[in-house]
């Protein structure tokens, strides 16, 4: 049976439960039918919005189709949120002030 790690997770400015699995196209099938279950290619894993009873969903809807590993939820803080940084600037020197 497949083993999903669930982590804590701040992404899109919220709080969110990610889950983490290797590639098993039965196992996305099954994750995309989770309710608000979003891609995260920044992450690159699922998630979704960790909200009350998000944590029950999630285990009745991989029952028997999945272990979860909790241990990275029982740990304290999350992930700080990624952001993309640009590499280059832009010259703003070539640009003319309109007044």
């Amino acid at each position: 049976m497949p083993v999903i790690i669930l982590k804590k997770l701040r992404h899109r400015g919220k709080d969110q439960i990610g889950l983490y699995f290797d590639y098993d196209k039965a196992l996305i099938a099954h994750t995309k039918k989770l309710e608000g279950a979003r891609w995260s290619a920044i992450n690159n894993c699922w998630y979704v919005e960790n909200r009350r009873g998000t944590l029950h969903g999630i285990f009745v809807h991989f029952k028997g189709v999945a272990w979860l590993d909790i241990s990275e939820l029982k740990k304290g803080g999350g992930e700080q949120e990624k952001t993309v940084q640009h590499t280059k600037k832009p010259d703003l020197s070539t640009y003319k002030t309109r007044l």
